[in-house]
């Protein structure tokens, strides 16, 4: 993580996603936990990142980049259920994060849960067409 003129900006995977309001914390600890967290994603390290982006939520509980990221985690993991289960509240709070809606639609895939896969997938399809 880094800040830019008071704005927390999160690094993921080559792209930029500003943190918007609900996720905006300069708490050194919460900083602290996302660069660790990040750190660790990038290592392929994802039991280590899970860890922190979880502490990290604790502190910030309605960031929904962070619930993303910890539905990223746990897909690359092949836990398909807690995959879901973040990316599915993600999308509650943002209902347009594609990403959300389309690794969620991929998760409720490979549990068998093909009406909400294709519920998602299609939601997906409707952010970006």
């Amino acid at each position: 993580m880094r800040v830019f003129s008071g704005v927390a900006v999160l690094l993921v995977g080559g792209c930029t996603a500003r943190l918007f309001s609900q996720c905006v914390s300069l708490d050194p600890k919460y900083v602290s936990l996302t660069q660790r967290g990040q750190s660790a994603k990038n290592a392929g390290q994802w039991n280590e990142a899970i860890d922190s982006f979880q502490q990290a939520l604790k502190l910030q509980p309605g960031c929904t980049v962070l619930k993303t990221q910890l539905g990223g985690l746990y897909y690359n993991s092949h836990d398909y259920a807690k995959a879901l289960t973040y990316f599915q509240q993600s999308l509650a709070a943002n209902p347009q994060g594609f990403y959300a809606a389309r690794f969620g639609g991929s998760s409720a895939y490979w549990l068998n849960n093909y009406g909400e896969a294709i519920r998602l997938l299609d939601r997906a399809k409707a952010i970006r067409p």
